[in-house]
């Protein structure tokens, strides 16, 4: 998830052939030998034309237990505005930079992708104290 140096969080609203649009973040799946913290370094360059600062790894998990399949969900820092987004071919990508308030607003929403960190969030809106830290992380 990345955050722009104001403090902005960038989200995607992303269209793929067949697909219904939906909101996400920028991410993707490990180069061959890429190392996890490089990826999303890389996915945020190329989908949303920032540099990333700082990582923390907010969470990973393992989905499938007998695949090696492992999903790391890192906050991206500082984010700066470097490039122009280099998309795949098919991809379209656009922008939108929301506070954090914006963003526990769109995890109710039926069109947001990441269901991992919407089950966080939500469960973070039954706990004020939860919500509290989250709140901080995204600030930072």
């Amino acid at each position: 998830m990345p955050i722009t140096k104001n403090g902005k969080i960038i989200i995607t609203k992303q269209e793929q052939l067949g697909k219904k649009t939906y909101i996400d973040f920028a991410g993707g799946v490990l180069d061959d030998g890429e190392d996890p913290e490089n990826g999303p370094r890389r996915e945020i360059l190329e989908e949303n034309g920032y540099k990333a600062g700082k990582l923390k790894l907010l969470y990973s998990i393992q989905p499938i237990t007998r695949v090696e399949w492992s999903i790391y969900t890192f906050i991206a820092y500082d984010c700066e505005k470097v490039a122009t987004q280099s998309l795949d071919p098919g991809e379209k990508i656009r922008l939108k930079l929301i506070d954090f308030d914006e963003f526990v607003g769109i995890t109710s929403g039926d069109n947001i992708r990441d269901l991992d960190t919407i089950n966080r969030v939500l469960r973070a809106k039954l706990d004020l104290q939860k919500m509290d830290e989250l709140k901080k992380l995204f600030a930072r």
